[in-house]
């Protein structure tokens, strides 16, 4: 009895360690770009940048090939643009792009950078930090992290073990009055 509930905490500890190790962060990125936040909520605007470019250069920005606005590089190659998403732009990952003249003195003409945005629905909204907007977490929500689910099992097992701890006792005390 001891060892299956040596066996039940042990797989619980590696259950949890196991999810933790499993949530992707940070988002994915081709490194070339960089938009912070990378994850917002319909509606939210992120900053898209990036470098390389030619001094002066005309950038044209896209989400997922659909143009979304122009800007032009600084004295470095730099460019920084704010981007924002529509209340009813699509749930999931856009590919945000800037493509412009090239820095380099050979190669392409053309230089490009991209990045990862997650847009998360309005319903997904509500993980912001101002308490008056913020609508409290559902047990649903604790759930789906790893830590949630970790917290879930821990809260779990006593309700398993106790009863099999009982059980276990009371054939020991049977096997003694025998």
């Amino acid at each position: 009895m001891r060892r299956l509930l040596l066996a039940a905490l042990t797989a619980v500890a590696v259950l949890g360690a196991t999810a933790a190790a499993a949530a992707p962060y940070p988002p994915p990125s081709n490194g070339e770009g960089k938009a912070a936040p990378s994850r917002v909520k319909q509606g939210h605007c992120t900053n898209f940048s990036g470098d390389g470019f030619a001094v002066g250069a005309d950038i044209t920005i896209t989400d997922d090939d659909r143009k979304v606005g122009m800007t032009q590089t600084d004295d470095k190659g730099r460019f920084s643009s704010r981007i924002c998403f529509a209340t009813d732009a699509r749930v999931g990952q856009h590919v945000l792009r800037g493509t412009g003249r090239s820095a380099a003195t050979s190669g392409p003409e053309q230089h490009r950078v991209t990045a990862i945005v997650t847009v998360t629905g309005v319903e997904e909204s509500g993980r912001g930090s101002d308490p008056e907007t913020t609508p409290a977490a559902s047990v649903g929500d604790l759930v789906t992290t790893p830590f949630g689910l970790s917290l879930l099992l821990l809260l779990v097992l006593p309700l398993i073990s106790g009863p099999l701890l009982v059980l276990d006792r009371r054939h020991r005390a049977r096997r003694r009055a025998s």
